[in-house]
């Protein structure tokens, strides 16, 4: 009766969607590790690229996520440390204009392209009278516990240190800040307690605190989250008013990708843009190790499942003969399990449904061979220097 339709109700509310301008909410820095949020989906967003509508799974996500907010800091309220200051606008003067004049849902004002406009979640007074800017979120059980370790969302602790940064310019005593997380699932808190001083934009981590116990000392410091993140949206409005693209920072099987609302327009006509591109062309010499290890990982990837396909039959053969579920030889065993698998039979479905559920995405195949030295002659891994990025890549490459 609700199971079916309440995901489809949600896709039907989501409201227009609004219109792009720089916020702190979508401030996400590059790091070496980790593009960030996408500067290509970004550069969609602010040319008003038609976008798929959200999921209505994706709305209710998105929903519940607000409200387990608004939930703690209710919590929050019967404690004996003060929650104020709710919802208090704050700028940050930008580098140089970005973006389009807007005027602010929350407080009506009339923003500038000259700075970077938000509103905080708050400000927390405890009982030694500190004040500290609060910032709320919630975040799914595996996202949770990489926090757990030590490892901060860091989206979220740019835009807690662009509130800040606005913040000091009211209320310059105002130095530390607390990321509050919650576990949706399992309702479990953690806190990351952090400073930022907006000259050096340094963001200095300070201990970590969980409700289950956990006390973690973190004295870290990042540096540049704010100027990067400030740096994709200048960059957002170059490619803008060039009316270009940037390179993009994931593959389609990236699941940033999968969820995002421009993918169509992304990847739409990657095959013709690949079948325009030269047939062959010199790569930089110090590709050859990684060509080298991705030829042999996937020559021998083909033969082990060649080999299996192989045996497979012979094996399952013999225990069937010997009426065993598991067999034992000389140190190795060997079990048979039956797993139930459904599958869909599109010949039972009429042409129109089976045509209106077909999604054609596109798949990156990847060939690499040898065009000259035998296998045994390929530079390995041994080969690249140990400190090197490209050593990095080719341990994490998999054919």
């Amino acid at each position: 009766m609700l199971a079916d339709v309440l995901h489809k109700v949600a896709a039907l509310d989501q409201g227009d969607d609004h219109p792009y301008h720089p916020r702190p909410s979508l401030a996400s820095p590059e790091t070496a590790d980790d593009p960030g949020r996408c500067i290509r989906q970004l550069v969609y967003y602010r040319t008003g690229e038609p976008a798929a509508p959200l999921p209505g799974r994706a709305v209710l996500v998105f929903d519940d996520g607000h409200w387990h907010e608004e939930l703690t800091a209710d919590w929050i309220t019967k404690t004996a440390q003060q929650l104020h200051s709710r919802q208090l606008g704050v700028d940050v003067p930008l580098p140089q204009p970005i973006g389009i004049p807007y005027t602010c849902s929350v407080c009506q004002q009339s923003i500038a392209r000259d700075r970077l406009h938000g509103h905080i979640d708050g400000l927390i007074t405890d009982l030694l009278a500190v004040t500290r800017l609060l910032e709320l979120k919630a975040i799914n059980h595996f996202s949770y516990q990489e926090a757990l370790e030590g490892r901060p969302p860091i989206d979220y602790l740019t835009q807690s240190c662009v509130y800040l940064s606005g913040l000091q310019r009211l209320k310059p005593a105002i130095r530390e800040g607390l990321l509050l997380i919650k576990n949706k699932n399992t309702a479990a808190y953690l806190e990351f307690r952090f400073a930022y001083d907006p000259g050096a934009d340094r963001c200095q981590l300070i201990e970590l605190v969980a409700s289950d116990g956990t006390f973690l000392p973190l004295d870290r410091a990042l540096d540049g989250l704010v100027g990067s993140a400030l740096g994709k949206f200048a960059r957002v409005e170059e490619y803008a008013a060039a009316h270009t693209l940037p390179p993009r920072p994931y593959r389609a099987d990236h699941w940033r990708c999968a969820y995002c609302r421009w993918t169509r327009s992304c990847w739409g006509a990657y095959a013709a843009e690949v079948a325009r591109r030269d047939p062959a062309v010199p790569l930089d010499p110090c590709l050859a190790p990684l060509l080298a290890q991705y030829a042999q990982a996937a020559a021998a990837k083909t033969e082990a499942e060649a080999t299996t396909k192989r045996l497979r039959p012979r094996i399952l053969g013999a225990l069937e003969a010997t009426n065993a579920r598991v067999g034992i030889a000389d140190g190795y065993q060997a079990r048979v399990d039956i797993q139930q698998r459904t599958t869909l039979d599109t010949t039972l479905l009429p042409p129109a449904v089976r045509h209106a559920a077909e999604v054609k995405k596109p798949v990156e195949v990847l060939h690499v061979e040898s065009r000259s030295r035998p296998p045994h002659l390929m530079p390995t891994q041994a080969s690249l220097p140990a400190e090197s990025g490209l050593a990095r890549v080719a341990a994490s490459t998999s054919p």
